[in-house]
């Protein structure tokens, strides 16, 4: 009534053609999803060299830690993780002071074309997961060991990045955890 629509018809072509587009967009390099990221790092003024250096660190990390997956399954979890490492500073724009609750809350509930609810989620979890405690995690990650490896390794390329300049890490091959203790 409020826009006076007269009529509406339902079709099956738009979710279907909607897929479609996206889909070849993802194969010919033009992703919605990178475009959707460099639009909200103008819009929350991100330090695009700080992001991109924390990125290139938690895929090196990540990469360490997840020594026994499929190479699809690594590169899934880097994409996402490479995805919350360029917007994990969003909600610096809100407030310096527990800004990573900022973060995962804009990322978990802004409109992000390309990208779906569930996308935005892990993203959101890995946002909130790069400082402080834990335990807030523990609930919605369960224990799947991938995203507890996306998590620490976001966590650690924010930590290593903290002064915000340039980094050399020594070479390593892979990263090791106590295996006598359940958790980081």
């Amino acid at each position: 009534e409020e826009l006076e629509v007269k009529t509406m018809m339902v079709t099956d072509a738009a979710l279907r053609d909607g897929v479609f587009f996206d889909l070849i967009g993802r194969q010919l390099n033009a992703d919605m999803r990178d475009q959707t990221i460099e639009h909200f790092q103008k819009r929350y003024h991100i330090n695009n060299t700080q992001a991109e250096r924390v990125a290139y660190t938690a895929a090196m990390f990540l990469e360490g830690l997840a020594q026994n997956v499929s190479v699809q399954e690594l590169a899934y979890w880097q994409q996402y993780t490479r995805w919350a490492a360029l917007l994990h500073e969003v909600g610096v724009d809100i407030a310096h002071t527990g800004y990573h609750k900022h973060s995962a809350y804009i990322i978990g509930q802004a409109d992000m074309p390309g990208f779906s609810r569930k996308e935005q989620g892990i993203m959101s979890l890995l946002a909130l997961g790069q400082r402080g405690d834990l335990r807030k995690l523990v609930d919605p990650v369960g224990d799947n060991p991938m995203i507890w490896f996306a998590i620490f390794s976001l966590r650690l390329a924010v930590l290593f990045n903290r002064a915000r300049l340039p980094l050399k890490l020594p070479p390593f091959t892979t990263l090791r955890r106590n295996p006598n203790d359940n958790g980081f």
